[in-house]
């Protein structure tokens, strides 16, 4: 026995109610944000100069193979 999907009922066609509103037209440009962009890349910029300076700034590190320490020999 083959079973069917049952027929739809027939009834009032589903029309949703649309409130059509009229779209205005506006300039825009991206000069604002393109600002606001190359502000943080100037602050991170600069924060990353600082810390390689810092790093410039350290002492240099000694280099114990060219050191030469007192013998032992006066004890």
């Amino acid at each position: 026995m083959i079973k069917y999907n049952p027929v739809p009922k027939a009834g009032p066609v589903f029309q949703p109610k649309l409130s059509h509103k009229c779209t205005t037209v506006e300039p825009f440009t991206f000069e604002s944000k393109d600002e606001e962009i190359k502000r943080k890349r100037a602050e991170l910029r600069q924060k990353v100069e600082e810390e390689e300076r810092k790093v410039c700034l350290t002492p240099p590190h000694y280099r114990f193979s060219s050191l030469e320490f007192p013998s032992n020999t006066a004890l």
